[in-house]
This record gives structure tokens, C-alpha cells and sequence, in this order.
């Protein structure tokens, strides 16, 4: 895609497959030669809602001890995640029912969904203290505000989360 929109990537740059599902992490980080004790920040992007909960708690797990530089808190992680149906309010739901299916049928069904409070928790047990949440309006004031092409997030399906150790 970087190629496509004629930017150049670094040439440290390394790209590293991991299904999340059947690999750790750690692991095939460490392969491609991540030194884990460098401190780094995780882009986590389009993720989440296709795994299992154990497999996302364990990658977060990852990226918090990962997140210390020199045993000082440094780095952290940026995801979106889904939240539960039952929070949405009607047409939400149907939207959410529609693209359910239609990710489905591709062979990517939606399997875990946080509820934003319990998701702040739970980060916050594993390790990580800096903590911002955004929904759709602040998505759009911040990232999509006077685009020429009108592109702005819609719904309330989704929020995006960056946490820092």
C-alpha cells in the first residue's frame, strides 16, 4: 500500500506476519530480530474484534512489557475495538447485524467486543496507566475534520484506544 501511494518505507523497516491465533507474539517478533527491551509503541489497527479475548489479552500483555525502556514506562499501543451490541441503540444494531454478516461471509466473523469501562480496566490491570478512549465525534473532529472528500467515521460501532505503561 506504501508502494501504491508513492511512499518510500524506511529500510529498517520489517514487516512481521503473526496470526495471533496460533502464534505469539513475542515470538515472531523476536524471529524477525525485535529487540523487546528497546521500548516501542504498537499501531493495532483493524484487529481485535476478530479474535478471541485470550488472544488479545495476551498480545497486550506482550506489548506492556514490551513498552519499558530501560525499566522506565515508555511505550504503548494504539487499537480499535468493537463494543457489545446490547450498547447500541436500534439502527446501530441493525448496522452492526449487517456488516456482522457481510464479514462473515468473508471468512472473518466478529468474535470479541469490549464494553469501554471494562476494557479500561483490564488494560489497566495488565500494566498500562495512560489511557484515551474516543468514540465516532471526537474520531471525526480529530481526524476527519475538513477533508474535501467528506470521509467521516459513522455510527457508534467502533472506538479507537491508545494506552501507554
Amino acid at each position: 500500500r506504501l508502494e501504491a501511494a508513492r511512499i518510500a518505507a524506511r529500510a529498517a523497516v520489517s514487516y512481521v506476519p503473526v496470526d495471533f491465533e496460533k502464534q505469539g507474539l513475542a515470538e515472531e517478533l523476536a524471529r524477525a530480530g525485535f529487540d523487546a527491551g528497546a521500548g516501542a509503541f504498537f499501531s493495532w489497527l483493524g484487529v481485535t474484534m476478530y479474535l478471541a479475548k485470550e488472544s488479545i489479552v495476551n498480545t497486550l500483555r506482550f506489548i506492556a512489557a514490551t513498552s519499558r525502556i530501560h525499566g522506565q514506562p515508555g511505550g504503548g499501543v494504539a487499537f480499535d475495538y468493537t463494543v457489545p451490541r446490547a450498547s447500541l441503540k436500534w439502527m446501530e444494531r441493525v448496522a452492526l447485524d449487517v456488516l456482522s454478516q457481510r464479514v462473515a461471509a468473508a471468512g472473518e466473523p466478529f468474535v470479541t467486543f469490549f464494553d469501554p469501562r471494562e476494557l479500561a480496566g483490564e488494560l489497566k490491570a495488565i500494566g498500562f496507566h495512560e489511557m484515551e478512549d474516543i468514540g465516532t465525534p471526537e474520531i471525526n473532529e480529530r481526524y476527519f475534520k475538513n477533508r474535501a472528500d467528506g470521509l467521516r467515521v459513522g455510527g457508534s460501532l467502533a472506538r479507537l484506544m491508545a494506552a501507554r505503561v
